[in-house]
């Protein structure tokens, strides 16, 4: 890993996939249109679980 470049991000939410403000599907696709055609690196999400 090279120091000072990022190697994957995230995203952690609930409240905008529960009311459906975006899918993950659009984030993958928002993630690809932001890597220009490179690999993007989003790594992971985390949603809370139901209780």
């Amino acid at each position: 890993m090279a120091v000072g470049h990022v190697t994957g991000y995230g995203i952690t939410t609930w409240a905008g996939l529960e009311e459906e403000a975006f899918t993950v599907e659009e984030l993958l696709a928002l993630a690809a249109e932001a890597a220009d055609g490179q690999q993007h690196h989003l790594a992971r999400s985390r949603c809370r679980s139901a209780w």
